[in-house]
């Protein structure tokens, strides 16, 4: 996600209907599927082929910096490999921000469910 462009998510193959479903402030085309990412190589071939192009797409730049949430060392290090010039950092602090903010549906539905 950056500040001019919508978001882009990458949920597991499992999750994306979800994602789909409950998800219906992103636009549909922006929540794109990925397998489950464990094998080196096919990490290496996912970075290169899918992770390339969205970045393109976002504007992300030599010289940016791209926090990530919650990834493994594996999938860290082929993203310094391909994109040595970006400053990868941490995003959790980020997006537990925004967990806190809620709607006012969001309140009512808090408070029903803890009743």
């Amino acid at each position: 996600m950056t500040v001019d462009s919508d978001p882009i998510l990458f949920p597991t193959s499992g999750c994306a209907e979800r994602c789909h479903v409950t998800m219906d402030w992103m636009p549909k085309e922006n929540i794109r599927p990925l397998a489950t990412l464990e094998d080196e190589g096919i990490i290496k071939n996912v970075v290169k082929d899918v992770f390339i192009s969205a970045f393109k797409e976002l504007g992300i730049k030599e010289g940016s910096k791209v926090g990530i949430d919650a990834t493994t060392m594996l999938i860290l290090l082929k993203f310094q490999e391909a994109f040595p010039k970006i400053q990868f950092v941490n995003g959790d602090d980020c997006l537990k921000d925004a967990q806190v903010i809620k709607t006012p549906d969001e309140i009512v539905l808090l408070r029903q469910s803890s009743v």
